[in-house]
């Protein structure tokens, strides 16, 4: 065999080696975007039982699906406006049944809830807590 050849067939080894190493970091990248919207999902899902004032599914999807009890949503608007709320500020705000809004509270503050979480853009919920349960 030629030393050409040999150097040909060796280029088109490593050339065949490159594309299957960048069909795996693909295959990879794509399988943890399809984790994240997966999850995404899921903690759209306890915002929305949040909202709906669901307690039942919101404690399921926090002790069994394992939702994020952390979870904010921002929507981007114009001119740097946005508007930002997170499952605990929904309970907080919308919920009427007093003793199922304490069990949401409580339970989303032992699956790690932020109490220092930003409502809208400005709006600390950790001084409505200390009011809402000084009162309790």
């Amino acid at each position: 065999m030629s030393q050409d050849s040999q150097s040909d067939q060796l280029n088109d080894q490593q050339q065949q080696e490159e594309e299957y190493n960048e069909e795996e970091e693909e295959e990879e990248e794509e399988f943890n975007e399809e984790e994240e919207e997966i999850k995404k999902t899921l903690d759209d899902e306890l915002l929305d039982s949040a909202i709906n004032r669901d307690f039942n599914r919101l404690k399921l999807l926090l002790i069994e699906k394992g939702a994020n009890a952390f979870y904010n949503k921002r929507i981007e608007g114009v001119w740097g406006a946005y508007e930002e709320y997170g499952v605990i500020h929904k309970v907080l705000l919308g919920w009427d049944d007093m003793k199922e809004q304490m069990q949401a509270i409580e339970l989303l503050l032992s699956k790690g809830a932020n109490v220092n979480a930003i409502y809208g853009s400005n709006f600390i919920f950790k001084d409505v807590l200390q009011i809402d349960f000084k009162f309790k």
